[in-house]
């Protein structure tokens, strides 16, 4: 239920910034992947227990919707993102997923306990992708504010 109303919301959100604002077709497409993505995980009823696996994904919500605005604004360095577009909001996505499921199975033996550090693990890697993409594709504008300053 929760994926069917957020690919509505998603749905809609293209149609009203392509259709009836004009907004470009690929960042619109973006946004509204972005969207679906952001709402299906904010729709979902299950809570993650472990505090530090909230944390990390708190985290990469954050950094991704950071990333998404900056684009939002700069749609010009949209093809410099397309490995974040393409590949790591999905991964984190899907990482995520699969570690509620695992919680949600109660399953406790040594092998889920080791996925469960390893997810923690991946995590820290992710955040630390999205963050270089981040700076990335701020590069520009850091090293302008880095002359500004000297």
């Amino acid at each position: 239920m929760a994926s069917l109303l957020a690919g509505a919301v998603a749905a809609a959100a293209f149609l009203l910034l392509f259709l009836v604002l004009g907004w470009n077709f690929f960042l619109c497409a973006v946004l509204a992947v972005a969207l679906f993505a952001a709402l299906t995980l904010l729709l979902r009823p299950e809570q993650v227990e472990d505090e530090t696996i909230r944390a990390q994904s708190r985290q990469l919500h954050e950094t991704a919707a950071s990333i998404l605005t900056y684009l939002e604004k700069h749609p010009d360095k949209i093809k410099l993102a397309r490995r974040f577009i393409d590949y790591y909001q999905d991964t984190a996505s899907s990482l995520l997923a699969k570690y509620v499921e695992l919680e949600d199975s109660g399953l406790n033996t040594a092998d889920a306990a080791s996925l469960r550090e390893k997810t923690g693990q991946a995590l820290i890697s992710l955040n630390q992708a999205f963050a270089g993409q981040f700076q990335r594709l701020m590069s520009n504008e850091l090293m302008d504010m880095d002359a500004e300053i000297r």
